[in-house]
């Protein structure tokens, strides 16, 4: 059930009723944008229309819809890194005075520590490869100039008769 509630007024014509005020649960709001959910879908769980949602963003918080929801969601990204680190490192509980106990402690993530690693310090996996022909040689290297050369060579000639040994398209014409 979603915690918004309408004043309802009348107007002048005492049969005719609208809505002009919704409380709005700005808690439910900001945890919302926290989990990343964006505007309309926030309007959604509360039962309001993505507009009055945006407007009374602007008339009662003072910034765009945008702005307010990129503010909650980064107190949520802020919320999933320290348990993303927690995760990497073992989680360890901590007193009432945000101190680490030494009684709790579950076993680091190593995963999750690569994971950090790869999107955050920019490490990632260094696999060396090296290309040997059939004899076990070295692969001859082609610039990207040698390479337009080779694949003209083999769009306007056979085959049979391209001289690939020192880099050049070049045909053998006999």
């Amino acid at each position: 059930m979603h915690k918004v509630s309408e004043v309802k007024k009348q107007r002048r014509n005492k049969n005719e009723t609208y809505s002009k005020e919704l409380i709005i649960d700005w808690e439910l709001v900001d945890s919302l944008f926290a989990k990343f959910l964006e505007g309309n879908q926030v309007a959604a769980r509360l039962g309001i229309h993505p507009n009055t949602l945006a407007r009374r963003i602007e008339l009662e918080k003072g910034v765009s819809l945008s702005a307010y929801r990129n503010l909650k969601r980064a107190k949520g990204e802020a919320l999933l890194k320290e348990v993303q680190f927690e995760l990497a490192l073992g989680r360890r509980k901590k007193n009432k005075s945000g101190q680490i106990t030494e009684d709790y402690k579950e076993k680091p993530n190593t995963i999750m520590s690569i994971f950090l690693g790869k999107n955050y310090l920019g490490q990632t996996d260094n696999i060396k490869t090296q290309n040997v022909n059939i004899d076990g040689g070295k692969i001859q290297d082609y610039d990207k100039k040698q390479l337009r050369e080779i694949a003209k060579g083999f769009l306007n000639s056979d085959f049979d008769t391209l001289d690939l040994t020192n880099g050049n398209a070049d045909t053998d014409k006999e």
